[in-house]
């Protein structure tokens, strides 16, 4: 899985890309692969997978506490 759709061929471009677009393209992959792309809040270290939390390295509950106009984590929200 080494050709022009590979994720290593995304990851080699990726620094001609927009990071949202990074992200997104990781995202696919992984999917396509049965896999989550995740990583951990840089405040309190809870799991992250929204491509928005992601692009942040915050959850929505932290991303709230330090950016006082994004709207805190209401119920049924996803991090």
């Amino acid at each position: 899985m080494n050709g022009p759709e590979s994720p290593l061929n995304a990851v080699q471009h990726a620094a001609s890309m927009p990071a949202a677009a990074v992200v997104a393209e990781l995202q696919k992959y992984a999917a396509a692969m049965g896999l989550t792309l995740t990583a951990r809040c840089r405040r309190c270290g809870a799991p992250l997978w929204a491509a928005r939390s992601l692009h942040a390295k915050l959850g929505p509950v932290c991303r709230a506490r330090t950016e006082p106009s994004q709207p805190a984590l209401t119920e049924g929200a996803t991090r």
